[in-house]
This record gives structure tokens, sequence and C-alpha cells, in this order.
């Protein structure tokens, strides 16, 4: 015969070893499932809350609408080594009119850009010289290349009262490009920092006398914009 064992409290009376062995794993798995069940039961309800939230959290970010801003314009810029006369140099007008051509990129689409040539606003009376409304360009800032041109003319033997003898000198022409109704005096514009502008130095000399060679140098210096 096998041997018995004395289960005690766990059966009340005799079992093979296998069977008190067994009945002690069920017993303990009966008090392991009583005692933390409910703190699983609890656990998967905190993560499946923890879910939801997260889930409806999640989805009211997708729902909320976009948030779109004017993208920012790139102000006009003067390319200043394709401007017509150079910039490095005095301008010494030979007919009776001089042009000014500018070479310029702008982001322009939907926007109306206006050139304006003054003269003397630096160095005299700021008069008007010409100006040009200049066509919406719908092309990318960065693929304007080769860069726009506009020119403006300063018909200065004809109309400027005095003709020649009373513009005889040292004179400053200054294109500035901006948006057409940002102008508000002869040559300010609201924004200064949405504009370009450029100068150019023009000797003119008196036609019944010979050119004043240091006056000829003082202009020259100014277009280099040597300190005077």
């Amino acid at each position: 015969m096998g041997k018995t064992q004395d289960t005690g409290l766990l059966s009340g009376g005799s079992a093979t070893r296998l069977s008190v062995l067994a009945r002690w794993r069920n017993a303990r798995r009966t008090r392991y499932t009583a005692r933390y069940g409910c703190a699983r039961a609890l656990e998967h309800v905190a993560r499946f809350s923890l879910i939801s939230a997260t889930m409806m959290c999640a989805t009211a970010c997708f729902d909320a609408p976009p948030e779109y801003s004017e993208p920012t314009r790139v102000p006009p810029v003067i390319v200043a080594d394709k401007c017509v006369p150079s910039l490095t140099q005095l301008v010494l007008p030979t007919g009776t009119s001089q042009d000014f051509t500018v070479a310029f990129r702008a982001d322009d689409a939907n926007i109306s850009l206006a050139a304006r040539a003054v003269r003397d606003i630096t160095i005299g009376t700021p008069t008007f010289v010409d100006d040009f409304m200049i066509p919406s360009d719908e092309r990318a800032f960065a693929d304007q290349e080769p860069p726009r041109l506009v020119t403006l003319t300063w018909p200065w033997t004809t109309l400027e009262l005095g003709g020649p003898r009373g513009l005889k000198g040292c004179h400053a022409v200054t294109v500035i490009i901006a948006e057409s109704t940002s102008f508000y005096e002869l040559y300010r514009t609201r924004d200064p920092l949405a504009e370009a502008r450029m100068t150019w130095f023009v000797w003119l000399p008196d036609p019944d006398l010979p050119a004043d060679d240091i006056q000829v140098k003082d202009c020259a210096q100014r277009s280099l914009g040597v300190p005077q």
C-alpha cells in the first residue's frame, strides 16, 4: 500500500502526497485571487479610464480648427551691381536727360508697387523727378532671376526752371521702390522697413564754363560715401 499523510486542516483526513500538494496549491490560489483580484480589477478600470481620457484629448486636438496667419512679405531688394549707371561712379550726363535703371526683386503678388525718383533728398531741396507703376509679378521672390528692371528718366534740361545753368553742380537722384499706397509724402513711406531705395550722384556742368575739378572730385566722393 502507498504511504498516507495526515493533512490536518487542508483535508480533514488522509491523502496521498500528490493530492495534498494539489489541494494546498488550490487553496493558496483561492486566497491570492480573493486578496488581489479586486486590486487588479481596479487597476484595469484605471488603465481603461486613462486610455479613454487620452483618446478623448487626442480627438479634441485633432478636431480643433487650424490657425493660419498671413505670411510675412519680403520687402523689395535692389540688386546694386546690376543697376545702370554703375553706383560706383559719378554720373556725368551728356544729353538732355539721364536714365536710371534699377534692378530689383520683390514679393509683390497681389499688391501694387511703385518706383519714384526724387532729386536732392539729402543735399538740397527735394524735387520730383519721375515715377512708374510696377506690374505685379506672381513669381516667388527667390524665382525672380534675373532680377526685374524699372527705368526712370530725369529730363534735366527741359523740365527744370532755368535749364542746365540753373541746375549746374552736384545733385543726388534717389529711386524708391515701395507699395504704391504707402507713399504719404514726396519721398517718405509709411513703413521704411518695407521699401528699398538707391541713390546716384550726378554732376551737371555749366555749359558756359569749364568744369571745376575740385567740385567734381567733391561730388564723386559723395557718390562713394566718403564723409564730408
